[in-house]
């Protein structure tokens, strides 16, 4: 059954959107992790457990609502400017690129980190691994069809790694 359903992060908003592409209606789903800004960055939707992820750059969270009802479910701090995400949904664990430090983002400074978070607990995110890669700035994920192989670019670099989580933690 395919998604009837357009999420889209409204950043300056701190706030996801949700048409529901047949009716033309809109959802405004307040993120508010924090008192400061959230900047929702980047959404991802796991079809099959029925969840939905949503990065946020300035408070350093991942959040995880009910695809169903859109209700929030909880977050994990991760730090580090989380941006980009890819999941695997047979094993539960979703990937997520860390940008920059937090609280050095105006001085140039950059991380190096893919946080693995394992989300198998209908209740709670935890953190289940890390990976740092040798160049600066991981942002561009993609999983490979069975989960084995996650790949990360560097957004400042010109650099492509192939990190295989399952079995090795291999980078």
């Amino acid at each position: 059954l395919p998604l009837e359903k357009v999420y889209v992060a409204l950043q300056s908003l701190d706030q996801v959107g949700i048409v529901d592409i047949l009716t033309g209606d809109i959802e405004n789903i307040d993120i508010n992790y924090n008192s400061g800004s959230n900047t929702p960055h980047f959404i991802v939707i796991d079809a099959i457990n029925r969840y939905w992820f949503v990065t946020t750059i300035t408070s350093g969270y991942v959040g995880r609502y009910n695809l169903d009802t859109n209700e929030f479910i909880d977050k994990i701090k991760v730090g580090d400017s989380p941006a980009l995400m890819v999941l695997n949904e047979g094993d539960k664990k979703l990937y997520v690129s860390r940008m920059m430090p937090m609280g050095a983002m105006m001085m140039g400074a950059v991380s190096s980190v893919v946080q693995e978070i394992d989300y198998s607990n209908s209740e709670v995110l935890m953190k289940s691994d890390s990976f740092v890669v040798s160049s600066p700035v991981p942002h561009g994920l993609a999983i490979n069809s069975n989960g084995s192989e996650v790949y990360v670019a560097s957004n400042t670099a010109d650099w492509l790694y192939k990190i295989i989580p399952p079995s090795t933690n291999e980078i």
